[in-house]
């Protein structure tokens, strides 16, 4: 994966710190997170986002995230809606779709229409390089030919009535037409 320069700005009020201390604690579990990864990842993250987390919850997001992003085939959406482990309370929407206009602000949109409480908010954009079958793992290129954009928003669990991972959610952003989440208890992956 050929991680774009998403460039961190100041000291982040102690993020870059909580960040850093996360990267460490991923080298030390041998993880299979690209070095790099969790920088990129929480790059544009604003420093109250980031400090609703220790290092641990960072590393465990980054670990999620880069397992969710691994696998995806070209053109489709891929979302997940799970409880976090470890945060109580706390869910994850995770969204891997093509880089394309307005997708933060109609993931915004749809989770502010509902009145949730946004706690972390992460959307980067990664150019990403899949053989064709869209196997397991993301590989480096320098020459990566794919823009693959990626949202790791957490939110209160008891909040949710319906599962941002129902068809229908997935349609939309497919589409781009407007959604409402609708009810189901699988998510298309």
């Amino acid at each position: 994966m050929n991680l774009q320069d998403n460039r961190r700005g100041g000291d982040m009020g102690g993020g870059l710190a909580l960040i850093d201390a996360a990267s460490s604690l991923l080298a030390k579990r041998k993880s299979d997170v690209p070095q790099g990864f969790i920088g990129k990842l929480f790059a544009l993250a604003t420093p109250e986002d980031v400090q609703h987390c220790d290092a641990e919850e960072l590393a465990s997001i980054a670990e999620r995230s880069w397992s969710f992003l691994a696998e995806r085939r070209p053109g489709t959406p891929k979302i997940r809606f799970e409880p976090l482990s470890g945060r109580r309370g706390i869910s994850a929407l995770e969204i891997v779709n093509d880089d394309m206009p307005f997708l933060v602000d109609s993931v915004v949109g749809e989770l502010n229409s509902r009145g949730l409480e946004i706690r972390l908010f992460v959307h980067p954009v990664f150019l990403v390089e899949r053989d064709a079958a869209a196997a397991p793992g993301v590989k480096a290129s320098s020459t990566s030919t794919l823009r693959e954009w990626m949202v790791q928003a957490s939110v209160p669990s008891s909040c949710m009535r319906s599962r941002p991972s129902s068809p229908r959610f997935a349609a939309a952003y497919k589409t781009g037409s407007p959604c409402s989440l609708g009810c189901a208890t699988s998510s298309p992956r």
